[in-house]
C-alpha cells in the first residue's frame, strides 16, 4: 500500500493510517492545526489581600509543561505527567493559577505560555492587566467599610484600623490612658510655731502637672496657706485628666511647738508688734511730706518711659546689649502701631558682621513696657528652632531697640503669592504641612515654658531663608491696625484679632494655651484658602455678632480642595469646650502621621 502521509508524518506498518507530526491533522496529515491559549480571570481589580486567580485553556496544543509570567517575569510552573504527555492531547485543556495574598506589587500584566516536548517552541497566551487596590484615604475594613477618624494616631490601616500614638486607646484612639505626671512635688517642711501662736500658716509653690490631654483638675488633702496645728500631717496631691487618670504625691508639714523664752507671756510680742508698726506709719508720712515739697525739683519718670540707666536694670542679665555705633540701619520693613522694623547691618566684630531685623520704638511712643515684655519673653523662649530668636539689644536715647534674626516673608504674605488652590502643587503642599508641624511644635514649646501667644495667625508666621517658619509677636512687613483685622474688645478696650479668637476669648477676654489651639484651627483655615480672611461669609464683622454666631455652633464650612484630616483637624480645634480641644503635642502627632502617610492639607484629583 502506498503511504499518502503528507507533512513529515509517517505510515502505520500495519494499517497504513498517518501518524501526523505537531501542528497537522486529517488522514493525510495536510489539514494544520490552528494552536491556541487563552487567560482569563474573574475580576480585574482585587482588594489588598485578596486572591488574584487564573484560567488557562489550551486549544490544539501538545502541552507538556505551562508557566505564568508577570511583566515578563515568570512567577509559576505547572508540568504535564509523562503518560498524559504521551497521548500528545490536542483537545482543550484547562491550567488554574493562583496568586493569594495580594500586595501592591501584584499589580501588572499577566500572560501563560506552554510548550510541548520542544521546550523552545512555545504558545502565548493574550495579557491580562490586573490591579490590587487598597482602600481610599480614612476608610479601613476588609471591605473598606469603615471610617477611621482617628484622634491621636500616626497611621491607619486597612486591616486594623487607627495605629493610636503612644497613651491613647479606643477605635479612634479617642481614649486616654497614660496617667498625668506631677512635677517638682515639695520636700517634706518643718515649721517652728511662734510663742503666742497655736497655728502657723505654711505655704508652698504651686503644683504643677502635665498629660498629653490636658490637666482636668488637681486636687490636695490641705492647701498652700493652710494653718497647722502642733504635730505633723500628711499633704497627698493628686492630679487627674479628662479620663480620670490620676497621679499622686506626698509630703508632710511637721510644726514645733517653740520653747518659751518669755514664759510663754503673749503681751510682750504684740507690743513689740504695735511699736513696729508705729514707726513704719511715721517713717511713711515723712516721706510724703519731703517727696511733695520736692516735686517742684525733681524729674518725674513716667512709668512707661524708662531710661538707660533703668532699662539696663530691667533687661534679662543674659540678654546682649550692643552699642549704637555698631548698629547700621537700612531700609524700613514694616510699621506698627507704636514701632517700626528695619533691616540692618549688625557688626558684632570686625570678622562678623550679619543682617538682623531691628524693632524701634516710634519718637512718640508711650509702649516702652510692651518691649521690655517682648524682650523678656523672647529670652525665655530662646534656643527652639520655630520661634523667633532674639540676637540682643541696642540703648539710646533712653529707648530700647529689639535686634532678631532677618526672615524672609511672613506665612500670611507666601501665601498670597499663590493666587489659585488649583494650582497648587504637591509639592506645595507638603511645604505648606511643614510650616503647620513647626507651628505646632512652637506652640508645644510655649505651653512647656506656661507662655500663652494670644494672637496666633498666618501673619505672625515668619519663613527663614532656609524654609524654617518660626512664631514671632509681630510681623515684619505688617500694619493690622489699617487693615482691619483688629477691633476694640467692647469691655477690655484693646485692639484685638476677633477673627482668630475662640469663644471664650471673645466673652472675657482671658487667653489661655487652648485659645492658642483654637487660633491655630483658624491658620489652618488660613493656609488651605491660600491666605483668605477667616469668615468672608460675614462682612464687616463685629466681636457682638461672631460671639453670637459661634455659640449657636457655626462652624467655617470645608474649603474647597480641603482634605478630610486637616478639616477634622481644625473642628477639633474649634470645639466649645476648651478642654476638649487638643494639645500642641497631639497636633505635632497628628501632622506628623499625615506627613508619614504621603497626605497633606489639599485634595488633588
Amino acid at each position: 500500500m502506498e503511504c499518502i502521509c503528507k507533512n513529515g508524518a509517517t505510515c502505520h506498518v500495519w494499517n497504513g493510517a498517518c501518524m501526523c507530526t505537531l501542528g497537522w491533522r486529517g488522514p493525510a496529515c495536510d489539514v494544520p492545526v490552528t494552536s491556541q491559549i487563552t487567560l482569563s480571570i474573574d475580576n480585574e481589580v482585587v482588594p489588598l489581600g485578596g486572591t488574584i486567580s487564573f484560567i488557562s485553556v489550551f486549544t490544539n496544543v501538545d502541552l507538556r509543561g505551562t508557566v505564568l509570567e508577570l511583566d515578563g517575569v515568570p512567577l509559576y510552573s505547572s508540568f504535564i505527567s509523562e503518560s498524559r504527555a504521551n497521548r500528545r492531547v490536542y483537545f482543550p485543556s484547562t491550567v488554574a493559577f493562583t496568586v493569594p495574598n495580594a500586595t501592591f506589587a501584584d499589580s501588572g500584566k499577566y500572560r501563560c505560555y506552554g510548550h510541548g516536548y520542544d521546550e523552545n517552541r512555545k504558545y502565548f497566551s493574550n495579557f491580562v492587566e490586573v490591579t490590587v487596590k487598597g482602600c481610599k484615604d480614612n476608610v479601613w475594613g476588609k471591605n473598606c467599610s469603615k471610617k477611621c477618624d482617628c484622634a491621636n494616631a500616626y497611621d491607619c490601616t486597612q486591616f486594623e484600623g487607627c495605629q493610636c500614638v503612644k497613651g491613647w486607646t479606643g477605635d479612634k484612639c479617642e481614649k486616654d490612658i497614660e496617667k498625668p505626671v506631677i512635677l517638682d512635688c515639695p520636700p517634706d517642711i518643718d515649721k517652728l510655731l511662734q510663742n503666742y501662736r497655736d497655728m502657723v500658716n505654711v505655704t508652698w509653690q504651686p503644683i504643677s502637672a502635665t498629660d498629653n490631654d490636658g490637666i482636668a483638675k488637681v486636687t490636695s488633702t490641705y492647701e498652700s496657706g493652710h494653718l497647722f496645728t502642733v504635730g505633723t500631717s500628711k499633704v497627698i496631691i493628686t492630679a487627674y485628666d479628662h479620663w480620670n487618670n490620676s497621679d499622686s504625691c506626698a509630703f508632710t508639714v511637721t510644726a514645733n511647738a517653740p520653747s518659751s523664752p518669755n514664759g510663754g507671756n503673749p503681751v510682750l510680742p504684740v507690743v513689740i508688734i504695735l511699736l513696729v508698726c508705729g514707726c513704719v506709719f511715721f517713717l511713711a508720712a515723712l516721706c510724703v511730706i519731703i517727696r511733695r515739697k520736692r516735686s517742684h525739683s525733681v524729674h518725674r519718670y513716667s512709668r512707661l518711659e524708662l531710661d538707660t540707666t533703668r532699662w539696663k536694670t530691667q533687661i534679662p542679665v543674659d540678654v546682649r546689649i550692643f552699642q549704637p555705633n555698631q548698629l547700621q540701619i537700612l531700609d524700613l520693613l514694616g510699621e506698627g502701631m507704636f514701632s517700626k522694623v528695619y533691616r540692618s547691618r549688625l557688626t558684632v566684630t570686625p570678622e562678623d558682621v550679619r543682617m538682623e531685623a531691628v524693632k524701634m520704638p516710634k519718637d512718640d511712643t508711650e509702649y516702652s513696657y510692651i518691649f521690655l515684655q517682648e524682650i523678656q519673653l523672647l529670652e525665655k523662649l530662646k534656643d527652639h528652632p520655630n520661634v523667633i530668636q532674639l540676637t540682643g539689644v541696642v540703648l539710646q536715647h533712653g529707648h530700647c531697640c529689639i535686634i532678631t534674626e532677618l526672615m524672609r516673608k511672613d506665612l500670611l504674605a507666601f501665601l498670597k503669592e499663590r493666587t489659585d488652590v488649583r494650582k497648587v502643587t504637591k509639592q506645595l503642599d507638603q511645604r505648606l504641612l511643614k510650616f503647620a508641624l513647626h507651628i505646632a511644635r512652637a506652640l508645644e514649646h510655649l505651653e512647656n515654658q506656661q507662655v500663652v501667644h494670644r494672637d496666633i495667625a498666618a501673619r505672625n508666621i515668619l519663613i527663614s531663608p532656609n524654609d524654617i517658619a518660626k512664631i514671632a509677636d509681630f510681623g515684619l512687613s505688617r500694619d493690622v491696625y489699617q487693615k482691619g483685622q483688629y477691633q476694640r474688645h467692647p469691655t477690655q478696650g484693646m485692639l484685638v484679632p476677633i477673627r482668630w479668637m475662640s469663644p471664650e476669648s471673645l466673652v472675657t477676654g482671658v487667653y489661655t494655651k487652648k485659645s492658642d489651639i483654637w487660633s491655630y484651627g483658624v491658620m489652618l483655615w488660613e493656609m488651605v484658602t491660600l491666605g483668605d480672611t477667616p469668615y468672608p461669609e460675614f462682612q464687616p464683622l463685629d466681636s457682638g455678632f461672631l460671639t453670637r454666631q459661634l455659640s449657636t455652633g457655626y462652624r467655617m464650612p470645608k474649603p474647597c480642595h480641603c482634605t478630610d484630616d486637616i478639616y477634622g483637624m481644625m473642628r477639633h480645634c474649634w470645639r466649645d469646650n476648651p478642654d476638649e480641644r487638643p494639645t500642641a503635642a497631639g497636633l505635632v502627632n497628628n501632622i506628623t502621621r499625615l506627613g508619614r502617610c504621603n497626605k497633606g492639607l489639599f485634595l488633588f484629583c
